[in-house]
């Protein structure tokens, strides 16, 4: 422990060029003799990086009762350094890190089936402390997984309806699109709206502009249609890339708009 402790990162098993770091080689070898019960006595450890190890090694030694490890890193989570070779390491929570380690150990096939994964993402739903939502951080990206890796039960909507339109997760909002459209098409159709007027065309990504712009017409209704071409023709800045806008239009049957 005082090896993984001293050095107080939280390293995966390859740097660059092929080398393997130094922490990941401890926990190599703290594998070798700890068994479950240990590692579950290590979660209690006072060092994150030793918890989060800890929590890996009850994954490869398929521990039936993953969720409740989830459960009591996202109830008291740590911030810690992480180390794989990438540009994406850096700070992270330990229970992001748990779960990813966990999502890495399975199939693509397994992905929307895998029972203990359902339950880990049923709390990452529920958990408070991920509302707060930043595409950016962390806490956006385990959404985005979560909300991609199923379709979950009709008892879920309300608590992700409440994530897409009290919170703003567009990854909920999303998702709420893809599978729930019927049911929530009021509140889509506003708050596609409202993110469509706000759009700055000259600032924003052509792919953010296009995008919404399909997410309305999907709606087949001719007035937000004809709302959107009356926004169009008031911003200039998208004629540079009319003929993809023509082909949407059409791709919905729209081959009349004036413009």
């Amino acid at each position: 422990m005082k090896k993984i402790s001293d050095i107080n990162e939280l390293q995966y098993n390859e740097k660059q060029f092929g080398e393997i770091y130094e922490n990941w080689a401890n926990f190599e070898e703290l594998k070798k003799i700890a068994n479950t019960d240990k590692f579950i006595e290590l979660i209690e450890n006072k060092n994150p990086i030793v918890k989060a190890y800890a929590s890996f090694g009850l994954v490869d030694n398929n521990y039936s009762n993953i969720p409740s490890i989830y459960r009591k890193f996202i109830e008291n989570d740590s911030i810690v350094e992480t180390a794989d070779g990438s540009c994406t390491a850096g700070p992270a929570k330990i229970s992001h890190e748990l779960y990813f380690y966990y999502l890495r150990k399975l199939k693509d096939e397994e992905i929307c089936c895998d029972t203990v994964l359902f339950q880990i993402d049923s709390l990452t739903i529920y958990n408070k402390s991920l509302e707060n939502f930043n595409i950016y951080d962390g806490n956006g990206f385990i959404i985005s997984k979560v909300l991609t890796n199923r379709v979950f039960p009709n008892t879920f909507n309300k608590r992700i309806a409440y994530l897409a339109f009290e919170k703003n997760n567009d990854y909920a909002i999303d998702y709420l699109s893809n599978w729930h459209k019927a049911e929530f098409k009021k509140e889509l159709i506003e708050v596609f709206l409202k993110k469509f007027k706000k759009l700055d065309y000259e600032s924003n990504e052509f792919f953010d502009f296009f995008e919404i712009t399909e997410q309305l017409l999907k709606f087949s209704n001719k007035d937000i249609n004809n709302e959107i071409v009356e926004i169009l023709k008031k911003n200039e800045n998208w004629v540079k890339d009319k003929r993809q806008f023509i082909n949407l239009f059409n791709k919905y049957g729209i081959y009349d708009f004036g413009f």
